[in-house]
């Protein structure tokens, strides 16, 4: 393969739309859970700034807490394999019969190696909200689709 044809071919991976998996260990409230997370991220474009920015939606879930967010994430590029993202969202969180909603922000940084169409590394998350902070550590996992 040329250098144009791997450059065309990094181009065009960098615009394509991921799916993002993560799952792991969540501290909240004082307790230990897992939490998984589930993104959809395409980069702005192939060429200049945009290629270092995604957009996208998401959902998470922390098992045995009734614990559940929407998002809308914005992630940054720097360079290869580095990922951070800033989610802003909503929380739905069930105490006794009642459910209460509140705002949310989620930040998460990652590193990710690349085998082909996945992508798979550690990631470190922080959230806040009206309930009380929450960490993460998980396995991220991407698959371009």
């Amino acid at each position: 393969m040329t250098d144009d044809e791997t450059s065309h071919e990094d181009d065009h991976h960098e615009t394509i739309t991921v799916l993002r998996i993560l799952l792991g260990y969540v501290r909240l409230q004082g307790e230990n859970a897992i939490g998984g997370h589930v993104d959809i991220l395409r980069r702005l474009s192939h060429a200049g700034f945009g290629r270092h920015v995604s957009i996208g939606a998401s959902v998470d879930a922390i098992a045995g807490h009734d614990h559940y967010s929407v998002m809308a994430p914005v992630g940054l590029h720097p360079w290869r394999g580095v990922e951070l993202t800033a989610a802003p969202g909503w929380e739905w969180e069930r105490h006794e019969s009642e459910w209460e909603r509140h705002p949310t922000v989620h930040f998460s940084a990652a590193y990710v190696v690349e085998r082909g169409a996945l992508e798979a590394g550690p990631s470190l998350e922080f959230s806040k909200s009206a309930e009380g902070p929450h960490f993460a550590l998980n396995l991220h996992c991407l698959l371009h689709l």
